[in-house]
């Protein structure tokens, strides 16, 4: 059971198992805005919108957070890599301003609407707007975020060097 627990904490932070969630959670919201914006009466997809929105924004916010202190615990890095991860902090600051938007007009609609089935469509058409703006800035800073590890290597440790084993065949008696 211990091993199981101590697989869990591999990772240097909690930043890249969490930034996962708003990647997804977006996008899927901002599809079932654009199919209860289809429909004329859009109960479900855009209660289910929502829901996704929220899960969204709070995902994003924690993982903003998890950012944060995985910058902050970063050890010396390269001026490139730095500047690298100041535009990425920046993007992602944005996403999740972004996101809480596109919830704070989606539940505005929803209260001046008086109830879901009965929104108006050019008020959900904005909110589908600023959803889809989200999703463009979240996919940017994954976008960045990717280019921090896999250019700066940022984030990861570089393998052991482990050899080879030597197989009987080749070991030779």
């Amino acid at each position: 059971m211990m091993d199981l627990i101590s697989s869990w904490t591999t990772l240097p932070n909690a930043h890249p198992a969490l930034v996962h969630f708003p990647i997804a959670l977006l996008p899927a919201a901002l599809l079932l805005e654009l199919i209860g914006l289809l429909r004329p009466r859009p109960w479900w997809p855009s209660r289910a919108a929502t829901a996704l929105l929220i899960l969204a924004a709070v995902a994003g916010f924690f993982a903003y957070e998890a950012g944060e202190e995985a910058a902050n615990g970063m050890p010396a890095i390269s001026a490139e890599a730095q500047t690298s991860l100041e535009h990425h902090d920046r993007t992602a600051g944005w996403a999740l301003r972004l996101m809480i938007l596109a919830l704070i007009l989606r539940i505005a609609v929803a209260v001046h609407g008086r109830s879901l089935t009965s929104w108006n469509r050019s008020e959900r058409a904005l909110s589908a707007l600023v959803t889809a703006l989200a999703v463009v800035w979240v996919f940017w800073a994954a976008d960045l975020g990717g280019h921090l590890v896999y250019h700066h290597g940022l984030g990861v440790r570089p393998a052991a060097t482990v050899a080879a084993p030597v197989s009987p065949v080749d070991g030779g008696d």
